[in-house]
């Protein structure tokens, strides 16, 4: 498991959860959590302030 998923699964977080509080795919998360896709900056941003750390904490 990669620190994204870590990160989301101690927040109680689903990937379709995390995924609408971004506005993403449910799949899109996924593939970030399989290291098949990189996100943005700005999206980095946007997922580690809803997990309520910093983006070198998750990424």
């Amino acid at each position: 498991m990669n620190k994204l998923a870590a990160f989301r699964k101690e927040k109680l977080l689903s990937q379709e959860r995390l995924a609408s509080y971004v506005g993403l795919s449910r799949t899109y998360i996924s593939e970030i959590e399989n290291n098949k896709k990189q996100p943005s900056v700005k999206l980095a941003i946007k997922i580690a302030k809803v997990l309520g750390t910093n983006v070198e904490s998750i990424f």
